[in-house]
C-alpha cells in the first residue's frame, strides 16, 4: 500500500486480499475520523505484474458500497510518491464496481489511489475486494 503518511503503511498485511479470488476477503484502508483531503492527499494498493505486461481493462469490487473516488497510475519501478507513478486512469467516483481502460499501456506495477472515501460505520473507509486485469 501506498500513503503519504510518514510511516508509508496502510493495512500491509491484507494488501494479498485483493487479489485471491475470494470475494469474502479485501484489503482496506484505515479507518479515518474526516475523508481524505488537505492534511491527507490519498491512499492506495500497489498491484505487482511481476513484470511489465500491458494493461487493458483493471475491474475493481469495492468495499464497503459507497461513492469512492479513485485513479489508476502505472510505473515500472515503484516509486514511494505519488509524483514518481504515469497517470493511466483519470479519477472517477465508483460505487461497488469500477473498470477502468488502462489502454494497453505496459507496466509492472498498477497504483489503485483512492482520493475520496465512502462512509463505513462512522469513519471512513475504502477497500479492494477483487482486482481483475485483463491485457
Amino acid at each position: 500500500p501506498l500513503t503519504r503518511d510518514f510511516d508509508k503503511q496502510e493495512n500491509e498485511p491484507q494488501a494479498p486480499l485483493a487479489i485471491d479470488g475470494d470475494q469474502g476477503t479485501a484489503w482496506r484502508t484505515e479507518g479515518y475520523n474526516d475523508n481524505l483531503g488537505p492534511f491527507k492527499q490519498g491512499v492506495g494498493l500497489v498491484l505487482d505484474l511481476g513484470s511489465p505486461k500491458p494493461a487493458g481493462e483493471l475491474t475493481l469490487r469495492l468495499v464497503p458500497a459507497g461513492d469512492a473516488q479513485l485513479a489508476i497510475y502505472g510505473s515500472d519501478d515503484r516509486p514511494g510518491s505519488l509524483e514518481g507513478w504515469t497517470e493511466l486512469a483519470k479519477p472517477k467516483t465508483a460505487n461497488e464496481r469500477a473498470t477502468f481502460d488502462l489502454g494497453g499501456a505496459r507496466h509492472r506495477y498498477l497504483l489503485v489511489w483512492f482520493t475520496s472515501l465512502p462512509s463505513d460505520g462512522g469513519k471512513f473507509r475504502g477497500g479492494i475486494a477483487d482486482a481483475r486485469l485483463t491485457s
